[in-house]
């Protein structure tokens, strides 16, 4: 792994400043069993009133993984100041996207990781989203993409 010139960010990533110069390469073996299980994908869904797919999906103890393409690309021109995060793309970014437990609460997407790309006239989303604490993977029913409900387990 290789880091250099560490900085801190402020003001949604529009002020970075260099808090360590330098380089630094890190090396080392993280042993781990992999808990996570992947989720039939395919699914046609509608998302915010647009057609899409889940292209992949994941589930894990600490979290969800979502892959979808949107049957559609923003107009949205990009802003002046270059930041993405200030394009109105909630409609291709904020899906429906739930976990649902076996004891019936809910964990919704609400402060998860996202990333986006233009690809042949459509929009690929990548999204990710942490529990509040880590779960049981036999405790999770369920994920809901959009107005699909895929099972886990």
């Amino acid at each position: 792994m290789h880091f250099s010139d560490l900085a801190s960010v402020a003001n949604g990533y529009k002020q970075m400043e260099t808090v360590a110069p330098g380089s630094w390469d890190l090396k080392f073996e993280l042993g781990y069993e992999d808990a996570s299980a992947s989720l039939p994908a395919g699914q046609k869904v509608s998302l915010n009133g647009m057609a899409a797919t889940v292209d992949k999906i994941s589930v894990s103890p600490v979290g969800t993984s979502l892959v979808y393409t949107v049957d559609a690309v923003s107009d949205e021109p990009m802003p002046e100041s270059g930041y993405a995060d200030e394009l109105p793309t909630d409609r291709f970014m904020s899906p429906p996207f739930t976990v649902t437990f076996k004891d019936g609460h809910t964990e919704e997407d609400s402060a998860g990781t996202s990333d986006y790309r233009e690809q042949d006239g459509k929009t690929v989303v990548t999204k990710g989203m942490s529990f509040g604490s880590v779960a049981n993977m036999d405790d999770i029913a369920s994920v809901t993409v959009g107005d699909q409900v895929i099972p886990v387990g």
